[in-house]
């Protein structure tokens, strides 16, 4: 029988994953997820790793912001799921949605500074329109995708979007076993989908921003 260490931190989300519901503070009291803690670590270096790769092209402004938002993205998941804060989710929703917005800017050709952005004040109010929107820009981004394919046929983007088309899948696969099925009934090996679904966010990055390079930033 696993050991519950008292937590340090006052529990405010309201969102639950598997680990949090089942395993919290199992191995600190410090950190109420643990596993979904350190795999954010991999959603940072990916970013630090694509900020570097940039340099070799230009330096594109664009490319940078998305790096440094990828960061961002990582470092709110491990405080998120470390401490189970309310602002800390709120600010992990808000940055992995303005992060996949950024993406669905740079493959449409939309600025920035778009009012589509507005679009991230109402996400404020509800979790699930979140998810939403997160689900139709990395759908809409999938699609322009898609149609740059079609009109380059570059063969060595063939495997970026293989890449991200897997990631995808696996991701929103993990999401519904995580949030829909958890119950104490699992094997204990079972209970870090969400952990999963962070290495698979980290793999899906380095494939689109490997696409957009290849694509749109090479000749």
């Amino acid at each position: 029988m696993s050991i519950t260490f008292e937590s340090y931190w006052t529990k405010t989300s309201t969102v639950d994953w598997c680990e949090g519901t089942l395993h919290a503070y199992e191995h600190s009291r410090y950190v109420a997820e643990l596993w979904n803690t350190l795999s954010s670590f991999v959603i940072v270096l990916v970013g630090m790793y694509n900020f570097e790769r940039n340099k070799c092209f230009g330096r594109s402004k664009c490319l940078e912001q998305i790096s440094s938002l990828t960061a961002t993205v990582g470092i709110s998941s491990i405080v998120f799921h470390a401490t189970q804060w309310k602002i800390a989710q709120y600010v992990d929703e808000i940055a992995i949605l303005f992060f996949v917005m950024s993406y669905f800017f740079i493959l449409f050709g939309i600025k920035n500074d778009s009012p589509i952005l507005l679009l991230l004040l109402p996400s404020l109010l509800s979790h699930n329109l979140s998810v939403v929107l997160l689900i139709f820009f990395t759908c809409m981004s999938l699609l322009k995708i898609i149609i740059i394919l079609l009109r380059t046929r570059k063969r060595s983007s063939y495997m970026n979007f293989l890449g991200i088309t897997l990631a995808i899948i696996v991701i929103f696969s993990l999401w519904q076993v995580d949030r829909v099925n958890c119950h104490p009934g699992w094997p204990n090996d079972l209970y870090n989908f969400h952990a999963m679904i962070h290495l698979a966010i980290a793999f899906a990055v380095y494939n689109f921003h490997s696409f957009i390079i290849q694509c749109l930033l090479t000749p």
